[in-house]
């Protein structure tokens, strides 16, 4: 379920009544992580912090914690590109894994 939540597929989004339930970060709470990834110790503790919660994704635990760490670290433009990313890898999983059963 908290991979669902992550890609997008549960929650946020247009509820029942039409009003976007997503809710955004004040802009100075995205400003110090964008700050951040000027240095290479920013951009790298944004990728492990990446890593970790996709791996504790995968591996289906709960993943509280490498969420928070991973939401407080990189900032929000840096994980939609990675959701992005991940998105696209499992299209063209699920189109291969299709490709191999035909």
């Amino acid at each position: 379920l908290q991979f669902l939540y992550f890609i997008g597929l549960v929650g946020g989004g247009v509820d029942r009544m039409g009003s976007n339930s997503t809710k955004e970060a004040p802009p100075a709470a995205t400003e110090q992580p964008l700050q951040k990834m000027r240095t290479a110790k920013g951009r790298e503790a944004c990728y492990q912090a990446k890593d970790e919660y996709y791996r504790c994704l995968e591996n289906e635990e709960m993943c509280e914690e490498a969420m928070k760490a991973y939401e407080e670290i990189c900032p929000r433009s840096w994980r939609n590109y990675f959701q992005d990313g991940k998105r696209k890898e499992q299209i063209v999983a699920s189109q291969l894994m299709g490709l191999r059963s035909s």
